[in-house]
């Protein structure tokens, strides 16, 4: 089950998304985005809690330092740059340990979120001509487009 604010989070897409893909419930595309998140806890039964991460994750505002887990390792700076139809915060979670990033904002963070950040790829697909014939080619890209610095 997934939380109110989890759900105000996403964007309608993914809204369809998981009331389609969890509940079998198509929503239809005209409906408002507060409305399908309404529907969507209905459908769990009420308010539930996060599935992705083990809690709420820490919201990171602009500015804010976070030392996550008892032992000290390198931190970066970073921004997450905002795109359009995307949410605008990025939801992270290592070994446990979650934060809730907003797009656009510079926080400083452990090198295991940078490493996550880095790692994240996204499949495309991309037209391609041969011999006169038109495919599409997967391809695999960067799913968050940031900066890092080390602090």
């Amino acid at each position: 089950m997934y939380s109110r604010d989890h759900l105000m989070a996403q964007d309608k897409a993914e809204l369809q998304r998981i009331a389609l893909a969890e509940h079998g419930e198509e929503l239809k595309p005209s409906m408002a985005a507060t409305k399908m998140v309404e529907r969507i806890i209905e459908l769990q039964g009420g308010e539930g809690e996060l599935l992705d991460f083990p809690e709420e994750p820490e919201v990171i505002e602009a500015g804010h330092d976070v030392s996550v887990g008892e032992t000290e390792e390198p931190k970066f700076k970073v921004r997450i740059f905002e795109e359009r139809g995307e949410s605008p915060f990025v939801d992270l979670a290592v070994n446990g340990h979650a934060l809730r990033i907003q797009r656009g904002s510079e926080v400083v963070i452990a090198k295991r979120f940078v490493d996550l950040l880095s790692r994240s790829v996204q499949t495309v697909y991309e037209p391609s001509s041969k011999d006169g014939k038109v495919t599409m080619v997967e391809k695999e890209v960067p799913r968050f487009n940031f900066t890092a610095t080390p602090v």
